[in-house]
């Protein structure tokens, strides 16, 4: 009888101090120390900044990369353009790759967005002692203005380009609208018909490729997404329509869905196991049927909160560490910035374009809701692995979000 008084005695003084300690950590942690390192961050609930320095931060970054890229295509040979030619010429292609671009003129200067874009591909592809094999680019210009697209222009020193209106006089004021927008898709879908390859890949002038992008698309490609697990066995995947490499991550944010909602009870739990784990590894005496159980919740609720409060752009860039553990998700309706078709739906995927109508819909949302009704399978992987940075739209002008464009 004693013996339960005394150790009930010794419970009643731990536990005021196991509280006193949790919320110290508690306070510590979300008012000291995340407020100080996350204001920066733009996804997460501590970024500070305002939308009026948010917006010169990013129009200053974005320019010092133009001044950047176009000082790397001012100092190499033109002659590299022959070698890109010559590429798509060839046929043991594993991927075409069609950067979509059109004029943007903001305050009356050309964006710079496509000069990134092709900078980034030209760094990739020269990576190592060689061209990067199997891959082949061109640009595909769909600008209708009378002016023309400067930019690409400039750069068809440097790649090969289509134009979908060459002659000048054939061209008339750049209206962007869903419509236009189809039927560009449609002239840079057939361009890739002219050329011998496994797959292609469909990019907009304002999206930026990782510099590790094609050795995960490889890997993901190969593990995940041309072979599935099925009743045990790895086989064949062939009925999928493409592969997305870009969605906004203002729209993946946690409780966007219930798998995001998932994932923070997952860190959550996780955090609360090991914390659990290292405390009683720690500590012989600790009260495994009292104090155990408190660690452990305030333990889950304080690594699911730190989840949160991060954002989930942040949290998921330890899935760069390797390739393995980037993951394939169900692809949402929206954007097209960067997708992978297989050859082997270009055709069909025109012929539904041309007789479609995008007046309701826009291009994305027609080409998923096709591929649904197909009963084919679309996927996103995530993290991105290319970056956003058309801050100003052809069709919607300048971003309300401009932290989306930060470094």
């Amino acid at each position: 009888m004693l013996s339960r008084v005394i150790s009930a005695i010794r419970i009643r003084k731990l536990i005021p101090s196991s509280f006193t300690f949790m919320a110290s950590v508690y306070l510590l942690t979300f008012f000291v120390i995340l407020p100080r390192t996350c204001r920066h961050l733009p996804y997460s609930v501590y970024f500070e900044e305002s939308l009026a320095a948010q917006l010169q931060t990013a129009i200053h970054q974005h320019q010092q990369r133009v001044d950047s890229e176009t000082d790397y295509f001012v100092k190499m040979s033109r002659q590299h353009r022959h070698e890109y030619t010559n590429r798509l010429m060839n046929n043991t292609n594993e991927v075409i790759v069609v950067v979509v671009t059109s004029q943007r003129t903001v305050a009356n200067v050309g964006s710079g967005y496509l000069t990134q874009v092709m900078a980034a591909f030209d760094r990739i592809l020269r990576s190592g002692n060689d061209f990067r094999h199997g891959v082949a680019i061109f640009m595909c210009n769909i600008d209708g203005g009378r002016r023309g697209h400067e930019e690409a222009l400039w750069l068809a020193d440097y790649f090969p380009m289509i134009s979908r209106f060459p002659d000048s006089d054939a061209r008339t004021v750049s209206i962007q609208n869903p419509e236009k927008q189809r039927e560009d898709y449609i002239f840079c879908l057939n361009a890739t018909l002219r050329y011998a390859a496994k797959y292609v890949l469909m990019v907009e002038d304002d999206a930026v490729p990782k510099h590790d992008f094609f050795s995960v698309m490889d890997h993901v490609l190969d593990q995940k997404i041309s072979r599935i697990w099925r009743r045990g066995e790895l086989v064949a995947n062939e009925e999928w329509a493409y592969v997305k490499f870009y969605y906004p991550d203002r729209w993946r944010s946690y409780g966007s869905d219930i798998m995001t909602t998932l994932e923070v009870a997952a860190t959550g739990l996780l955090g609360g196991a090991a914390t659990l784990w290292l405390t009683l590894f720690t500590s012989s005496r600790f009260p495994f049927h009292v104090d155990s159980i408190a660690v452990f919740i305030s333990a889950s609720i304080y690594f699911g909160l730190i989840s949160v409060l991060i954002g989930r752009p942040h949290v998921q860039q330890w899935r760069r560490i390797s390739p393995d553990l980037y993951t394939a998700v169900s692809a949402p309706e929206c954007c097209i910035p960067s997708v992978l078709y297989p050859k082997s739906v270009i055709g069909e995927l025109i012929g539904h374009l041309t007789a479609a109508t995008c007046r309701s819909d826009p291009v994305d949302i027609v080409i998923d809701r096709y591929f649904a009704r197909k009963s084919y399978a679309r996927y996103l992987i995530e993290p991105n692995l290319f970056k956003h940075r058309g801050m100003y739209s052809s069709i919607k002008g300048m971003s309300v979000h401009p932290g989306m464009f930060l470094d």
